[in-house]
């Protein structure tokens, strides 16, 4: 059945909680400007409850609509009820793909999600197409006294920082860490070298390093010196490099150079 678009009143659409928790203003005002140059392109999505809509998609267009002095807008009007867990599971499905979606947001999301469905790690993987690994690095994010979260939150710590602080399970050295990043003294490689140093000062062992090789074809390798033997270790090692990969061509850096900086910030650590 074709969906049909109606014009609804601004006023009568309310917003539940979102995935997206921090929206920002520049973004809407520049949204705002499209909208009154161009139009809406994309209907809104609404669900009927009572006399008045609950937003399921679309907040940002609502709040640039109500800032450009629009009365309507253009939406979707679903045309049975969904659950908390169905609008939970749409909202992550389309913001988990948004690179300007935080850390911190998917990770309160994920666990709203698994609190809704009762979806273990695996499942909630699964069903929004993202690694187990990332799974369990996100909510590990969760773990973090609330001054940190509110700094990861901020963008005062990046996420990979975030995921080393969440690996110490001393106090202090946490907050003291946390401070010396805020502060622009260490990266995250520091508090990865800060934590090993703890560990062997504690005299605990060293975690098991294990070397594997992807044969993927065509004379085609891949080998990864990576600790434990799971799959969800053996991703989480080629996450890093890819992404580490990719700023480096963003900066206009050869293989060879990068692998040298690579080499060289793992000595460091």
């Amino acid at each position: 059945m074709k969906e049909e678009i109606q014009q609804i009143p601004l006023d009568k659409i309310d917003f539940a909680p979102q995935v997206r928790e921090v929206f920002d203003e520049q973004a809407i005002a520049g949204l705002a400007a499209s909208l009154k140059e161009v139009g809406q392109l994309q209907p809104v999505r609404l669900i009927r409850h009572g006399e008045r809509f609950l937003m399921e998609e679309g907040e940002r267009r609502c709040r640039a609509a109500t800032l450009a002095g629009w009365k309507t807008i253009a939406a979707i009007i679903e045309a049975r009820q969904l659950t908390e867990a169905d609008i939970l599971l749409r909202q992550c499905s389309c913001d988990f793909q948004r690179v300007d979606l935080s850390p911190m947001e998917k990770a309160v999301a994920m666990e709203r999600l698994m609190a809704a469905t009762g979806w273990k790690g695996n499942e909630v993987a699964g069903r929004l197409g993202v690694s187990t690994a990332m799974v369990s690095r996100l909510l590990s994010l969760l773990a973090l006294p609330e001054p940190i979260r509110e700094a990861l939150k901020e963008g005062k710590i990046p996420a990979s920082a975030g995921y080393e602080l969440a690996k110490i399970d001393d106090p202090a050295t946490q907050a003291d860490l946390a401070q010396r990043l805020a502060e622009g003294k260490i990266t995250r490689d520091g508090v990865a070298g800060a934590r090993k140093a703890r560990r062997a000062s504690n005299g605990k062992p060293p975690a098991a390093v294990k070397r594997v090789t992807a044969m993927l074809g065509g004379g085609r390798a891949v080998t990864v010196c990576c600790l434990g033997e799971t799959l969800d270790d053996f991703i989480a090692a080629l996450e890093e490099t890819l992404a580490k990969a990719r700023k480096g061509r963003s900066q206009g850096f050869g293989l060879d150079t990068l692998l040298r900086l690579l080499r060289d910030q793992a000595e460091a650590a």
